[in-house]
């Protein structure tokens, strides 16, 4: 097999598995990491695929076709122009979170802020920001501590220096003081969506950060009402939302007494992004 059959070849073999743009994104991942490793030496030596080369490939290619993140099988995923460390214990980063960090960037540019990320997992919005501002001073936020060891991992990797917090946002057990901004993207699938979900989500990422038993709304209302006494005056409160619920937690927002509350859509043309004002 030859290295323009090597391609198709992984393609074949998970699409079973994985839609077909899937698929050839996956197939593009691995032949780039293994560019990347001693495999080049052969490559340009041999162009014919090698045993060995062959072999290790198919160890990646069986995971796939259990349905396995190509994410977490080599442990990184990409977000904003990053590279991240993620394991099972965290959601894998999503491009809809990277507009929503986006979002928060471009709209705030003045130095010295405050920023909490309320469900941190990976630490991503909060690396990702204190990359792009490194006077500002982030505080990650999760329940789980398997979580806020990825996240400090992906924080040493980056040196970006912030703050953990271990605590539940639905009954917070530390005293906080306050902030200038606060994000979070919180489990917002309900039980009854879970038969919607792909293989890959269901059986891999973590449920902990996913699902929500019966309220849609819970942490969505546990953290507006945290935001309630820990923003500053004119703070901001930015949200990831389920396209199915932004209009009702937009609707929460007005009656906790937000103002220039706006529901943004992504690039999808999904309702995913919500903003408000503390008066």
């Amino acid at each position: 097999m030859n290295f323009s059959d090597f391609h198709q070849y992984i393609i074949q073999e998970i699409k079973f598995a994985w839609d077909e743009q899937e698929a050839v994104s996956i197939a593009k991942i691995i032949l780039e990491k293994i560019y990347n490793q001693s495999f080049v030496k052969i490559w340009i030596a041999h162009p014919a695929v090698s045993e060995d080369l062959l072999e290790y490939v198919q160890i990646i290619l069986n995971r796939l076709k259990e349905h396995e993140p190509i994410q977490y099988i080599f442990s990184e995923a990409y977000f904003y122009g990053h590279v991240l460390y993620v394991n099972e214990n965290v959601l894998i980063p999503r491009p809809e979170t990277e507009e929503l960090v986006d979002w928060v960037l471009q709209s705030h540019q003045i130095p010295d802020l405050r920023v909490l990320d309320i469900g941190t997992g990976s630490g991503c919005i909060p690396v990702t920001m204190k990359n792009a501002r490194p006077d500002w001073h982030l505080t990650a936020w999760d329940v789980s501590k398997e979580a806020l060891f990825v996240a400090k991992e992906n924080a040493l990797y980056l040196e970006a220096d912030m703050e953990f917090v271990l605590d539940d946002i639905r009954n917070p057990k530390n005293a906080y003081g306050k902030w200038d901004i606060i994000v979070s993207n919180p489990p917002y699938i309900t039980l009854h969506e879970r038969v919607l979900m792909p293989r890959q989500v269901i059986d891999f990422e973590p449920s902990l950060a996913l699902f929500v038993e019966e309220n849609p709304l819970e942490f969505y209302t546990a953290i507006i009402d945290f935001a309630n006494k820990h923003l500053e005056k004119l703070g901001w409160l930015y949200f990831e939302v389920n396209e199915f619920y932004g209009e009702n937690v937009e609707v929460l927002m007005k009656q906790y007494g937000y103002s220039q509350v706006e529901l943004k859509k992504d690039m999808f043309g999904k309702n995913r992004m919500l903003r408000g004002q503390r008066k």
